[in-house]
Parts: structure tokens; sequence; C-alpha cells
């Protein structure tokens, strides 16, 4: 009984070690503002949460990650009776009747720290679809406290060159440059940073070490406790 404890106080402090430090941010699926529509054959909604997850996931710290109306988190919730199917449908920005930002509400039933919801508030083109303008407006929200952290509208441009057929990379370069200008605010917000390639190998390599400890130390334990038997 004695190992057996002390198995579970050194699993929970190494696992503490290696992966306490991070926190979630879920990103649901930005809706299109009023008198905005996407191109043809392209998902303005789907390609403005896959630009802001794409400029936030890198960091250190921070576990991000999309979370869409069929995450089974939310599937289970409905079905549960914990969550109103229609929650599932956006625009996830505002507050319900309690007050409970509606964010929060799924950031709650995801297991989420914080909560990203948002409009693309301006969407368009010029010069045949070489150059193209974007408005992404976001709340960042904390999950535990309900509260809004932070409030961010940032425009990007995305233009192509003459000799470059006309496609959708306008829109894509438009919508990246966007999201790296709300990206700082964010991880500020949340209180990591951005770490170069070499510092977030480091880490990955300091959390593999982590766990190989916490298997060599709970064989070793298992060994001791046998043999004693």
């Amino acid at each position: 009984m004695r190992y057996g404890s002390l198995i579970l106080i050194l699993i929970g402090l190494l696992t503490a070690s290696a992966f306490g430090q991070n926190r979630s941010l879920a990103i649901l699926p930005l809706n299109l503002g009023s008198g905005v529509s996407s191109p043809e054959k392209f998902n303005a909604s789907t390609e403005a949460t896959g630009a802001l997850y794409s400029a936030l996931q890198k960091a250190s710290g921070v576990m991000v990650y999309r979370a869409r109306a069929n995450h089974p988190s939310l599937s289970r919730a409905v079905a549960e009776g914990r969550l109103r199917r229609e929650r599932l449908d956006p625009p996830y920005t505002g507050r319900e009747v309690d007050g409970t930002w509606v964010g929060v509400r799924l950031g709650r039933e995801l297991s989420a720290d914080y909560v990203i919801v948002g409009t693309v508030e301006e969407f368009s083109s010029a010069d045949g679809g070489k150059s193209a303008r974007v408005t992404l407006n976001i709340d960042l929200l904390e999950v535990k406290t309900n509260r809004l952290v932070l409030s961010s509208a940032e425009s990007g441009v995305g233009r192509i060159s003459d000799d470059q057929p006309v496609g959708n990379q306008a829109y894509i370069s438009a919508l990246n440059d966007a999201a790296s200008k709300i990206k700082a605010g964010v991880l500020e917000a949340v209180g990591v940073t951005e770490q170069s390639p070499e510092a977030q190998k480091r880490n990955k390599r300091q959390g593999e070490l982590g766990v190989a400890a916490l298997f060599g130390v709970s064989f070793l334990i298992g060994l001791r406790l046998l043999t004693q038997r």
C-alpha cells in the first residue's frame, strides 16, 4: 500500500511537471458578418478559423484547437441535455439570458480554459481578384470566470503578382495577415509568448524526458514491490 501511494504521488508530480503549464484555447468557427459573403468555392468562415489556428498553434504553453459544432464533447452535452441543440449553430458571440457568454457555455463542455469567438466583418477583392482585404473581429473569453479578456479587430491585405493565375491565394494571404496581427494580443492575454523553433524543440524534449522518467520510476518501484512479496 505504501509503495502504491508513492507511485500515485510520483505520477502526479511528474505529469504536472511535464504538462501542467499548458492551458487550452478552443477556437469556435467564425461566422460571417452582416453583408459579408464567401466567394464561390471558398468558405470564408472555415478559412478564417483555420488562419487563426495556424497563427496561434505553435505557441508554447497553450494547446490550441479548433472546436467544430460536431465536436464529440458538444454532441455528448446535447445528448445528455446539458446543452440545447441550437447552441451549436453560429453565431457564438453574445450572452445568454443569465449573463453567460455563449462561447463560455460551449467552452465548459470542451473543458477549455479560453475560447475565441468572432466574426468576419469584411471580405472583399479588387483588381480582378489579384488583391483582397479582410477584417476579423474576435473576442477572447476566459471560461472559468466568464470574463471577456480581449476584443480585437484587425484587417489584413493580400495580393498576388500579375503573372499569377487568379484563385484564392489573395484571400488566404489576407486572412493570414489579419490573423498574425491578432496573435500577439491573444498570446499576451493568456500569458504565453511565442517561442522560436529551437525553444519549441527544447520544451518538447523536456516533456518527453518527463514522460520517460515517469515510466522509469514507476517501473523501478513496481520491481521493488514485487521483490518484497
